[in-house]
């Protein structure tokens, strides 16, 4: 028995910057999200499914990824490797946290590992009041 691991889960904004506050424009209407993913302990040659949920405050969920799949490949024949991967959704400018689980499934599409982290979307400071 061998446990697959997603870690190094993250959110980065254009200027490469880690997650934390990503700001939006006044007039801006959607902004890419960058999710970084790292995956480990992933058995070469298997194939796995990975899906990624975008979720606001209220756990509706902005959007959803149909799942992934992917065959975790070696470069050095051992039996277990890692694998990094991104996806770049648009989501809605609309300030408010968010949520983002990344699940990962086997050939099965049995859940082997998931996890989240949040990010924040803010206006940009200077901004009058912010409210509508």
């Amino acid at each position: 028995m061998f446990i697959e691991k997603i870690s190094n889960l993250h959110i980065e904004d254009d200027k490469k910057n880690h997650w934390v506050s990503i700001p939006i424009a006044d007039d801006q209407e959607d902004i890419q999200v960058t999710i970084g993913m790292n995956f480990f302990n992933l058995r070469t040659h298997s194939h796995y499914f990975t899906n990624v949920t975008i979720s606001d405050e209220e756990n509706k969920s902005i959007i959803i990824n149909a799942p992934s799949p992917f065959e975790a490949v070696s470069k050095n024949n051992r039996d277990f490797t890692s694998m990094g991967m991104y996806y770049s959704p648009k989501i809605p400018a609309v300030p408010g946290n968010y949520m983002i689980t990344v699940n990962l499934f086997d050939a099965h599409k049995q859940i082997l590992d998931s996890q989240s982290t949040y990010f924040k979307l803010n206006k940009k400071s200077g901004d009058s009041n912010g409210k509508h």
